[in-house]
């Protein structure tokens, strides 16, 4: 099955209530946020950072590699949004990266 832009947009952007990808996308970004908070929780406290430092660099690789991947599908599919700014595929993507939203995500991907 081959995906659309669109579709893949409807499945990184908000979920909705009916769209079963959307919502596991939705949960598996948001549980990524929380193990990564919590990696970088633990990682600063002197006792546990000592111990598993490696442990911890090694794991924050994986969200921040996913929420990268996200950052780029959502700048390659945003040519499909028709009320984003500029009559080009590549000015609307540059609408997305200068839009508050590409500059949340963008922070999240670093």
């Amino acid at each position: 099955m081959l995906l659309t832009q669109k579709r893949i947009l409807q499945i990184l952007s908000r979920h909705n209530h009916n769209d079963l990808a959307s919502k596991l996308c939705d949960l598996t970004l948001g549980v990524l946020i929380l193990l990564k908070v919590t990696a970088v929780t633990l990682d600063s406290a002197p006792q546990i950072g000592a111990r598993f430092h490696l442990q911890f660099y090694y794991f924050k690789i994986l969200p921040i590699s996913v929420f990268s991947i996200e950052y780029v599908g959502k700048i390659c599919v945003n040519a499909v949004v028709a009320k984003r700014k500029g009559n080009t595929n590549f000015k609307r993507r540059l609408s997305y990266l200068f839009s508050f939203t590409g500059i949340v995500a963008s922070a999240f991907s670093s």
